[in-house]
């Protein structure tokens, strides 16, 4: 007649031990259908960084937003490529930090194969506007420094209208959204503007410097841990 009730004490604990273990176990669609979708809390305990860390490879199609440069490049658009690492996906406000490499054709009568060649380093403060949510908007907004440089050719400023190369802060700004799988799997559709200090590479007919300011539009393909 003990038995009964020592099998329904083992039983019991069994199921205690059972919800418990189930309880710890992270729900995949928590920020899809949870009540804490719209949290701005600063972190979220399933993920091994605890904040969000992503790493990914972009690319896109870009320009610059004078008109005046399609004098001197051909007027067929940019292709950007890039690596970048967010910390704080996670959280209300993370730090984007990338490289930025850019390539445009140069319209000139030479058979060269004459093309500028950018590199970028960016750093930018990014709003999460939904950090805990499969699909998360976000903004930002930063500094960089702008390297360019043109292969192929011997070129000078006074004779050509461009120089061979270039250096000069420029400051990243824009929006987009992201998308992550319960996997890490993340995918990244971002458009950034990228204003242009003291840009003095190229000058129109009048010897007028010609803004390098630039546009993008991005996607990317990454892993959050």
């Amino acid at each position: 007649m003990r038995r009964a009730p020592i099998c329904l004490l083992v039983a019991g604990v069994g199921l205690v031990g059972s919800a418990i273990a189930h309880a710890d176990q992270p729900d995949d669609d928590a920020w899809a259908e949870g009540d804490d979708k719209f949290s701005y809390a600063w972190g979220d305990p399933r993920l091994a960084s605890y904040i969000g860390i992503d790493v990914a490879l972009e690319g896109g199609v870009g320009g610059f937003t004078d008109s005046d440069v399609s004098d001197t490049l051909l007027d067929r658009g940019q292709g950007v490529w890039g690596l970048r690492m967010t910390l704080g996906t996670h959280t209300p406000i993370g730090l984007d930090g990338a490289y930025v490499g850019t390539i445009n054709g140069i319209d000139t009568l030479s058979d060269q194969n004459i093309n500028l060649i950018g590199t970028a380093l960016e750093f930018a403060l990014r709003w999460n506007i939904l950090p805990h949510f499969k699909w998360n908007p976000f903004v930002f907004g930063g500094a960089g420094w702008q390297h360019y440089n043109v292969t192929n050719a011997n070129v000078t400023l006074a004779d050509d209208g461009i120089a061979d190369s270039d250096d000069f802060a420029t400051f990243p700004m824009g929006g987009g959204i992201s998308y992550r799988d319960s996997s890490g799997l993340t995918v990244d559709l971002r458009g950034t503007y990228r204003f242009a200090l003291n840009s003095n590479m190229i000058i129109d007919r009048f010897g007028n410097d010609v803004s390098l300011s630039s546009w993008s539009a991005n996607a990317g393909l990454g892993y959050e841990f």
